[in-house]
């Protein structure tokens, strides 16, 4: 799959990554000093043959109806925008028409879990920058969290339900997220 991706990549007219070396990730197999590339970390020929061979496959099991997950969802996020850090983003649901004012405070990462309304979390990986080529050509990418546990919980519907977001940064430092660029 990452092999027909990168073919539909270049024919675009981009750059292939899964080509170009991991730097600075050095490879100790290699003969000659060099940086690993995307195609040395799958071994599929060894697992193939190392692989057990099952008797029989278990049975496909049967479709499972299920509710339309709620989601949270950051759009088109650009890596060159995010303040050069990651980020670990936690989710807070509450009912937007009977609590307002609904806040959660600072706390630390695991506080926040223990919170009554947490709804869940999710990270960006912001790289380094200008210093990060890959970072540049990479397209915009969506964030999601599925919140559909809390919700249900919570007893709220869609039309309901309010979210309040804090960001954690790489420094444990807490942000509001309309104080981080490149995600509000």
């Amino acid at each position: 799959a990452v092999v027909s991706t990168q073919s539909t990549w270049e024919s675009q007219g981009h750059e292939s990554i899964y080509t170009k070396p991991l730097r600075p990730f050095p490879n100790p197999a290699s003969e000659v000093p060099a940086d690993y590339q995307c195609g040395e970390l799958f071994r599929t020929k060894e697992i193939k043959q190392n692989a057990y061979a099952y008797d029989e496959l278990p049975p496909t099991p049967a479709q499972q109806m299920r509710e339309i997950p709620t989601l949270a969802v950051f759009f088109q996020l650009r890596i060159m925008d995010i303040q050069r850090k990651s980020w670990t983003l936690f989710l807070f649901a509450y009912n937007k028409k009977t609590e307002a004012d609904f806040s959660v405070g600072t706390a630390t990462a695991s506080e926040y879990m223990k919170h009554p309304n947490f709804a869940g979390l999710t990270g960006i990986f912001a790289g380094r920058g200008a210093d990060c080529p890959n970072c540049a050509a990479n397209k915009p990418f969506n964030v999601t969290c599925d919140i559909t546990r809390k919700t249900k919980e919570l007893g709220l519907s869609r039309h309901d339900t309010g979210l309040v977001g804090i960001g954690i940064d790489s420094f444990d430092e807490v942000f509001t997220l309309d104080q981080i660029a490149g995600v509000a």
